[in-house]
């Protein structure tokens, strides 16, 4: 039989383990200088608020919103929603807490534009010229003449209805523009502060005003909110779940202070080192810390339980460590290579956050190695050690597991095959939609908000069409406008939409205003020279800041038309999108076909564009994991078999997420990435133990197999109960995606532990040799 490189003898690794027991303060004092210099780099960590950062330069969804905003306004937005606790808006008080937030909204951080009801730029026919003045204007007595016309125009106008106010008069909207500098990642952040201040000063004056803050700059704020609750809630619950289980599981001073230095160094030297390179944390990247703390517990464990076994035996503190060392170095360093083989697959992601994410983690994984193998052995020789029994009141449970598997593998390979084969059985079941605002937990403000908007007022999702007119100028073209007014009303037929925003709306007011307020003019001008009249009188009596430049291009070529949608799904989105664009290549072949675009068509794109890069990512991780297996097993059928094992979990987890849930969204494409690494673990430290009882005793299989279950039976239970500990954690996030990798990787890991100690041990039960 050759010798595996998991077991073969290795001077070289006795050599360094004598090394380092010897040279253990020098050691310390090395891990502690380079620690403190790579960890320094966390004051320079922060938070990104940007939700662009889940698009790469490249997407082509981002470069067409881009290009939108760059021949309109580029800005960001902030929706204020105010509804009375009873009754209409339309009452003295209400509309008066309305005008006064919208004039104190003019002094917001960064805005520009402020349009809301009480501000609305009202026309309308005065002898032969067009009054346009704001519908409750500044300063003037609300009285019941002005809540008449509030209350008549409010209700009617079409850019009003569904926007700004709701169609039942119980709710209204004020929309802040904001133009960000883009000098800080702090800019969103203070917006949305002042904002919140803001809304508390006019609810205290208030009391009986609900009002709520979103918008896409709150949406932007969101993501860093999401994020750092995350590191404040999540994190310290998966230390405290560590070191609890450490002091249960190894109830000793050098165990826990080893496990802590090691957890605790690898996770603030890898983001550390994130902020010495300026990566800005996000919602995905920030459960970096978490995942390294869950998967560098398991490298300790292992050593912990090697050594604690051989000190039971009667073996000096000196001569157990040395033992732990040389037994794990190599299965370690393995499991180590394709965690990070499987951590860094994930720059294969087109969502950026999946590559922060991976690289961090990969950092993390990899310092939590070499953290155990040198600062992890010199505390234990320094510290107290124990000897602990708590893992011998399982021995009855791997035992009998060993005796069944050993007695009869074809049958625990056939039930195992079945019970696999009936979970996968569901995967078909999963769709792949989502709702991006769903994205965030319904505790976070932003969440509330924004379904409170969306149950009192307007949606949340918009469609942007920049309709080109295919000439400068050629906006006021009667057939252009007859085309675009065509346009608007069969988006708002759609049942995904609830408000359409479009230039004819403004034009057919304009001409009923120059016939005397006419009802029978409220039409389209007939004339090109009509329209554009009409628009230059209009826009020379706007004030500043309430001007056409959202709505209309520089040299008067386009203009842009907004849908908003109700709470509409990624696929909804993607289907309005495809109707929208096939009906005007149908109703107008020979003109340009304005696409939808915005965030939510980006994000409805999202998924499948990731789903697509992360099955190349996902085949390069599985083919260098095997290729590692195979080299280092110095058996291609052995390294082979070990991927059934570890290839099943991920299918069976996705089963049953078909069958309880049905609904998958970001996490669908990563998941199999960031596990198969984790989940390899086990196998690996299986088969060394396997490998070296054959190796070192010459002893059949099914002793073996026994000899594996009891030398590393312990360890795998326990890391395996950690980590399945730490991800369900993380599927408590406040952000969806990370809530639903932590569950989907338990999942994984819990069918990974059973694999493991079913299929592994019966598969080579049955093999010839």
């Amino acid at each position: 039989m050759r010798p595996s490189a998991l077991v073969a003898p290795d001077l070289t690794i006795h050599a360094f383990a004598q090394a380092i027991i010897r040279l253990r303060v020098p050691v310390l004092i090395a891990c502690l200088i380079v620690s403190v210099a790579m960890a320094a780099g966390v004051s320079r960590v922060d938070f990104s608020s940007d939700y662009r950062v889940f698009f790469d330069a490249n997407n082509p969804q981002l470069a067409s919103y881009d290009a939108l905003q760059n021949a309109y306004q580029k800005d960001e937005s902030v929706l204020l929603v105010i509804a009375p606790k009873s009754g209409s808006v339309f009452t003295p008080s209400v509309l008066s807490a309305v005008r006064s937030l919208t004039e104190a909204a003019w002094q917001l951080p960064f805005a520009t534009r402020v349009s809301s009801l009480t501000n609305f730029q009202h026309s309308e026919a005065r002898e032969d010229d067009i009054a346009v003045d704001s519908l409750v204007p500044k300063r003037a007595t609300i009285t019941d003449d002005v809540l008449e016309t509030a209350r008549r125009v409010g209700l009617s106008e079409p850019l009003l209805v569904d926007r700004l106010v709701a169609r039942d008069g119980k709710a209204a909207g004020i929309y802040v523009a904001l133009t960000l500098p883009g000098e800080n990642s702090d800019e969103v952040t203070q917006a949305i502060r002042k904002t919140r201040a803001l809304v508390l000063k006019i609810e205290a004056e208030y009391p009986d005003l609900r009002i709520a803050v979103t918008g896409s700059a709150a949406l932007n704020n969101a993501f860093s909110e999401a994020a750092q609750t995350d590191q404040r809630t999540l994190f310290p619950v998966v230390y405290g779940i560590v070191l609890l289980m450490v002091l249960v599981i190894f109830p000793s001073i050098g165990a826990v202070i080893g496990m802590i230095a090691v957890v605790g160094l690898s996770t603030a030297c890898a983001i550390g080192i994130a902020g010495w390179f300026g990566v800005l944390l996000n919602p995905i990247s920030a459960a970096a810390p978490l995942i390294i703390t869950t998967v560098a517990t398991a490298d300790t464990v292992h050593i912990l339980t090697s050594m604690n076994a051989r000190l039971r035996q009667g073996g000096s503190k000196f001569e157990a460590l040395n033992y732990a060392l040389e037994i794990n170095f190599i299965p370690i360093a393995l499991t180590s290579l394709t965690t990070i083989v499987g951590f860094l697959s994930l720059n294969a992601s087109d969502a950026p956050p999946f590559h922060d994410l991976g690289n961090i983690s990969a950092l993390g994984v990899l310092l939590a190695w070499i953290f155990s193998i040198t600062l992890l052995p010199t505390l234990l020789v320094i510290l107290p050690t124990g000897r602990s029994k708590f893992l011998d009141r399982f021995s009855f449970v791997q035992t009998g597991i060993s005796d069944l598997v050993i007695a009869r593998p074809l049958a625990v390979l056939i039930v195992t095959g079945i019970i696999a084969g009936s979970l996968i059985a569901w995967i078909p079941r999963i769709e792949l939609n989502d709702q991006f605002v769903k994205y965030f937990s319904s505790d976070l403000q932003f969440r509330a908000d924004t379904d409170f908007t969306a149950k009192r007022l307007t949606g949340i999702y918009q469609l942007d069409f920049s309709v080109d007119a295919g000439a400068p100028g050629a906006i006021a073209e009667p057939a252009y406008l007859a085309r675009v007014e065509q346009f608007a009303n069969w988006l708002r037929t759609q049942p995904e939409v609830v408000h359409v925003n479009a230039l004819p709306d403004v034009i057919k007011r304009l001409n009923k205003n120059m016939h005397g307020d006419d009802p029978a003019h409220h039409r389209l001008p007939s004339t090109r020279e009509l329209a554009a009249q009409y628009l230059l009188l209009f826009e020379m009596s706007l004030p500043l800041g309430q001007d056409l430049q959202n709505q209309i291009n520089v040299d008067r070529s386009a203009t842009r038309l907004t849908a908003t949608l109700r709470n509409v799904s990624t696929r909804q989105t993607q289907e309005l999108k495809a109707r929208a664009e096939a009906w005007q290549q149908n109703t107008y072949p020979k003109a340009k076909i304005a696409e939808a675009t915005g965030p939510a068509v980006m994000f409805s794109t999202i998924y499948e564009r990731n789903i697509r890069s992360m099955l190349i990512g996902t085949a390069i991780a599985l083919l260098l994991i095997s290729l590692c297996l195979i080299a280092m097993m110095r058996d291609v059928r052995l390294g082979l078999l070990s991927l059934i094992p570890n290839i099943l979990p991920v299918l069976m987890a996705f089963g049953v997420w078909g069958l309880l849930v049905g609904r998958v969204g970001l996490a669908a494409a990563v998941i199999a990435a960031v596990t198969l690494g984790i989940v390899v673990d086990n196998t690996v430290h299986f088969l060394s133990k396997f490998q070296w009882a054959r190796r070192t005793r010459e002893v059949p299989v099914d002793v073996a197999v026994r000899s594996a279950f009891v030398i590393v039976g312990p360890a795998i239970i326990s890391t395996t109960a950690i980590l399945i500990c730490g991800f369900l954690v993380l599927s408590t996030s406040s952000f969806q995606a990370n809530a639903d990798l932590g569950l989907l990787a338990a999942l994984t890991i819990f069918f990974a532990l059973l694999t493991d100690i079913l299929a592994l041990p019966a598969l080579l039960m049955m093999r010839k040799d």
